[in-house]
């Protein structure tokens, strides 16, 4: 049997709870980022929009994720949790494109880095590796980031990677 850590933090990194857990069953589409649930003890402390970690006792999967929901019954916790990629989905303002991964890449920052609401924000670092000439999917004024980043994934193969930096308590995003 597999046997799983589960830690959650909230958006500051600062830690809020643990459980570990056996197999469970969870799906991380990056096209399609379903809501995934999973049952902890009640005294488990995490809340909607806390960062978890999942990692399996040996090293060798380790999924991040928000947390989407939580509901309590008698003696049992259940979240609700997305791939950490689903932060995404927002609606932005599409601008002007110079290119793919520079447009990505400043979406995120004035949308989750620099944004004058705080509430916003995450500790973030956002790399791009590559650089591609193109256009986006829609001519809108405002268009949904996570649709654009599937698009851009379909059309130019460019791919994003998340990971949760714990040394430095960020999120890293890499293009």
């Amino acid at each position: 049997m597999k046997l799983y850590n589960l830690e959650f933090f909230d958006k500051d990194f600062n830690y809020v709870g643990s459980q570990q857990v056996g197999e469970f069953s969870a799906e991380y589409d990056y096209l399609s980022p379903t809501i995934n649930k999973i049952n902890l003890i009640k005294e488990t402390n995490v809340q909607i929009n806390n960062l978890m970690l999942i990692t399996r006792i040996d090293g060798t999967e380790q999924y991040p994720g928000i947390v989407t929901d939580v509901k309590l019954t008698n003696k049992v916790k259940q979240i609700n949790f997305k791939p950490l990629i689903s932060i995404f989905d927002v609606d932005v303002v599409k601008g002007e494109v110079s290119t793919i991964e520079q447009w990505i890449k400043s979406k995120i920052d004035d949308t989750f880095v620099e944004n004058d609401d705080e509430l916003q924000n995450y500790q973030m670092v956002v790399n791009t590796h590559t650089t591609t000439v193109g256009t986006l999917d829609k001519d809108d004024y405002i268009v949904n980031l996570y649709e654009e980043i599937v698009y851009v994934l379909k059309k130019y193969s460019i791919f994003i990677e998340m990971q949760l930096d714990m040394a430095n308590k960020r999120i890293v995003v890499d293009i």
